[in-house]
């Protein structure tokens, strides 16, 4: 897999933008640089006080007046907060200034990225990168099956329109009760599938998958990745 980007660069933007701020009709977002190197175009997400009524009415422009692709959800239904989640770089030791307006006027543009159906697979890519996942679903197994069976969280990748590489498999041999495949978040600006192993002798492998519009890379998350009795590597990705 291609490198992940670095964690500071997320945590920079959070604090940037850390608190809620209630919808109003305009409000202005600031992203500053304090590193002296910059970063190049990344996910940057803003969590402010509105309801999901209010999510088609939100516009994102830069500071030369352009409209922004935004995704706007819901972190957890019903708090009261909404999350909106755009895509800029941020030039070295400068400041990268957007207005959110909540008068749903203009068209939101549409972004480059895709998520395309594949049979068994879902492909989830932008003009730079392509990953390749399972399919969604929900299996629950009647008796357990070997790990060894199921597909990997990751199966492929490929570069623009260069060739699929890479052949992850799963290597534990562990006795499974269940495998979900959700897709949590499918664009435009970031697509979002989330792989769960449920162990029969109890406890979980999760992993989340995340690629975002204009960024050349796949992102990977294993938050508690292996719960219960299972020391041994889980998969090999590509």
């Amino acid at each position: 897999m291609p490198p992940r980007t670095h964690g500071l660069r997320i945590g920079l933007l959070s604090l940037a933008l850390g608190g809620a701020a209630a919808v109003a009709k305009e409000q202005t977002l600031s992203i500053r640089d304090y590193t002296g190197r910059g970063f190049p175009p990344d996910l940057v997400q803003y969590t402010l006080k509105g309801e999901p009524a209010d999510a088609p009415r939100l516009r994102l422009f830069d500071a030369g007046g352009n409209p922004q692709a935004l995704q706007v959800s819901s972190a957890v239904a019903g708090d009261g907060n909404l999350t909106v989640s755009f895509v800029t770089p941020v030039p070295a030791d400068g400041v990268a200034l957007f207005t959110l307006r909540d008068d749903g006027q203009g068209t939101v543009p549409a972004g480059g990225l895709q998520v395309t159906p594949r049979g068994a697979a879902l492909e989830l890519g932008n003009a730079l990168f392509t990953v390749r996942l399972p399919a969604e679903c929900a299996e629950t197994y009647g008796k357990a099956v070997p790990a060894t069976g199921l597909p990997a969280p990751i199966l492929a990748f490929r570069h623009g329109a260069g060739p699929w590489l890479g052949a992850g498999r799963v290597l534990s041999a562990a006795p499974v009760k269940a495998l979900t495949v959700k897709l949590t978040a499918a664009g435009p600006v970031y697509a979002e599938l989330r792989y769960e192993i449920e162990w029969a002798d109890g406890g979980y492998y999760r992993a989340t998958v995340q690629v975002i519009d204009g960024v050349p890379l796949a992102k990977t998350q294993r938050p508690a990745a292996v719960v219960g009795a299972q020391p041994e590597t889980i998969a090999r990705l590509p």
